[in-house]
């Protein structure tokens, strides 16, 4: 694990470039059906979670190409009460605001990097100080909590002003579960991780 000054950064940032393009393009790999059936496993043990039963707001973030995927997840926790905050990205301030769905198909619309985020004009702004659970996405996990995202911080800068009582579940397929990624001091791990064949459990959580 990578951690400190500035030549370590330099070297973390080349070595996660490389990481991560052979992460992704191994979940690319992946086929359409294979991809759905394995995201099916995966809501199966994320909605069975005692946590997420009792939780009000859950942010989810809103599928991409391979990712796993969480539209059905986003309309059935919406169908079961939930709270639903999906993340919109400000890129001038490389920051996320989060507002509240309540429909899939009405309240998203295309917005930064060709991915559906909500409607501001419909959607009312969400209070991070509300937020229960945050289903976190990435290219890469190791079984430790710590996580390498697509490189531009957005989620690690989300995280800092979250609540300490907010936990955050990462949702990934087993061939993104690797030994050690390289980090460093503004890298923030995740506290859970459910692949389609378990449930992963970081840094002591539950």
């Amino acid at each position: 694990m990578y951690k400190g000054g500035s030549v370590v950064n330099f070297d973390t940032r080349k070595a996660k470039i490389s990481l991560r393009r052979k992460l992704l393009d191994k979940r690319d790999s992946l086929s359409i059906a294979e991809i759905k059936d394995k995201s099916f496993d995966i809501k199966n043990t994320l909605f069975g979670l005692k946590e997420f039963k009792e939780a009000k707001t859950i942010m989810f973030f809103v599928s991409f190409r391979s990712e796993v995927m969480t539209d059905f997840m986003i309309r059935e926790a919406l169908d079961l009460g939930k709270n639903v905050v999906v993340p919109k990205v400000v890129k001038h301030s490389r920051s996320i605001q989060i507002y509240s769905v309540k429909d899939f198909y009405t309240d998203l619309s295309f917005g930064a990097y060709g991915i559906l985020e909500p409607r501001s004009d419909v959607c009312k702004r969400a209070k991070k100080s509300d937020v229960d659970i945050v289903i976190v996405p990435g290219a890469g996990f190791t079984k430790e909590g710590d996580r390498i995202g697509y490189g531009s911080g957005y989620y690690d800068r989300f995280f800092e002003s979250l609540p300490k009582s907010s936990l955050k579940i990462a949702l990934a397929f087993e061939l993104q579960i690797i030994k050690d990624i390289p980090t460093n001091e503004d890298d923030v791990p995740v506290d859970m991780i459910i692949t389609e064949k378990s449930g992963i459990r970081c840094n002591g959580t539950g």
